[in-house]
């Protein structure tokens, strides 16, 4: 009794949140932790974990929105750094015949690069969607490798959130189900214990 009021112990919920956290957050080089550590508890406030098990399943559906993300990132990264492609695909086909030079040149900031693509470009009517155009379908392959492992993240959270859902909704049937009985078993004893004093009046 002394153990359940004593406040300074940690309660169920923060000792299976604990549990849960303590694998390591899923951070690599160049993200930051506090963010991660920001949309976890952002995930925890909106689920409201009662269990370690949802506790679990929060975290697991918080590492799957967090690849997400990098994911998306990563996305975008890889077609800025695809940037050089695109431009010599676009140089080629209006006439370049030094595509590959220049648009290594321009990748490299070269100042006289950059004014001669702006030229070229402007002459022919392009502007930079050309170029991250012609970069996308270059590289098409790996973005829809990219693609489909964003969808996988993204089916695994869904279907984490789902277990949740479940989850809850048996626990409830299991509480209504308890509580029925409950209050049957209620019921037949204050039948029984009536009938007693009922049968002395009749008599």
């Amino acid at each position: 009794m002394t153990a359940a009021c004593d406040s300074s112990l940690p309660s169920v919920s923060h000792r299976s949140t604990a549990l849960a956290l303590a694998a390591p957050a899923p951070v690599t080089t160049g993200e930051d932790l506090a963010t991660y550590d920001d949309l976890l508890a952002r995930v925890a406030a909106a689920v409201k974990p009662s269990s370690v098990v949802e506790d679990l399943w929060v975290r697991d559906a918080t590492d799957d929105a967090w690849e997400v993300l990098r994911l998306r990132r990563y996305k975008a990264g890889y077609l800025a750094a695809s940037a050089p492609v695109g431009m010599q695909a676009v140089l080629s086909g209006i006439g370049e015949i030094h595509s590959i030079t220049l648009s290594e040149r321009w990748a490299a900031r070269a100042p006289t690069a950059l004014g001669d693509v702006k030229e070229r470009l402007e002459t022919a009517g392009l502007g930079q969607d050309a170029v991250m155009g012609s970069a996308f379908v270059k590289r098409i392959d790996a973005f829809e490798r990219i693609e489909r492992l964003i969808g996988a993240a993204m089916a695994r959270r869904a279907a984490t959130l789902r277990e949740i859902a479940q989850h809850r909704a048996e626990l409830a049937e299991q509480l209504a189900a308890a509580t029925q009985m409950v209050a049957v078993e209620d019921a037949t004893y204050t039948v029984v214990a009536s009938a007693p004093g009922a049968g002395a009046k009749a008599a």
